[in-house]
């Protein structure tokens, strides 16, 4: 049997290696967009830190009656100051969006070449292995009547052997 040899062998590698490049891609615009994600949620969480404590700072200096003008502005221009920073980082995500999604529509599409290939050497294999049945089947047929002919005639094919209540 005749081993399959795909002609496009080479296009297949290449476009496994432009799947392999455009996965790449994409997994490093996610861990992006991941990774600004996280800043912005430890962000948001220090804000609240820090609200909660100029609320329990100010909620001392109630039983006293005194407020510390000083503690309570350099609270709030922190607060602010992690709210600007949050803001920033969304700003940031929203302008790595589009790299993310470009990145994962070129990795769609190298998936899609890559298997339109691979259908096609699927394809391909399939016919070339029904050729070598029907070889195999036409090989065995042959075999199977030269041994029907050997039999009728005793010998080689092609040598005459008198039938049986025939000529002795």
């Amino acid at each position: 049997m005749p081993r399959f040899r795909f002609r496009l062998d080479s296009l297949l590698k290449l476009r496994r290696t432009e799947e392999d490049r455009a996965r790449v891609g994409f997994l490093w615009a996610l861990r992006e967009v991941r990774l600004k994600e996280a800043e912005i949620l430890d962000a948001i969480r220090q804000r609240e830190e820090a609200k909660t404590r100029a609320r329990d700072e100010s909620a001392g200096d109630e039983a006293t009656g005194a407020i510390d003008m000083e503690a309570l502005l350099r609270s709030r221009r922190h607060i602010n100051f992690l709210y600007e920073r949050i803001v920033e980082k969304r700003g940031e995500l929203a302008s790595l969006r589009p790299s993310l999604e470009e990145a994962r529509g070129a990795y769609r599409r190298a998936v899609m070449r890559r298997s339109a290939v691979e259908k096609l050497r699927e394809a391909r294999l399939e016919e070339h292995e029904r050729e070598e049945e029907r070889r195999e089947r036409r090989d065995l047929d042959e075999v199977g009547v030269v041994g029907f002919l050997r039999g009728r005639t005793g010998g080689p094919a092609g040598e005459n052997r008198p039938a049986a209540g025939g000529e002795r």
